[in-house]
């Protein structure tokens, strides 16, 4: 099963998550998410726009990548950087 993040879950925001080695992902059933469906939840951090690279902790939640746009369009990811120096620039 391939998980995705998306924006509607954090801020508006996918492309400045990361998912650093030391995460501890927990799997949680949501019957009122979408139909149903196992997502993943897990500590992780975003990179702070306009922050020149600061960082700030948050919780990530990642679904299952066919839920895609399925609560409206928006950013999405699949691949995330494990560190901030690996995650784009804001």
């Amino acid at each position: 099963m391939v998980y995705c993040v998306e924006g509607v879950d954090h801020g508006g925001q996918a492309l400045l998550l990361i998912l650093p080695d030391d995460s501890q992902p927990t799997r949680v059933e949501r019957p009122d998410l979408l139909g149903g469906v196992t997502i993943i939840e897990a500590p992780g951090r975003r990179v702070s726009p306009g922050s020149f690279g600061g960082v700030e902790t948050m919780a990530l939640r990642l679904v299952p990548y066919y839920t895609w746009s399925h609560r409206g369009i928006g950013p999405m990811t699949v691949w995330m950087p494990r560190a901030a120096r690996d995650a784009p620039v804001p």
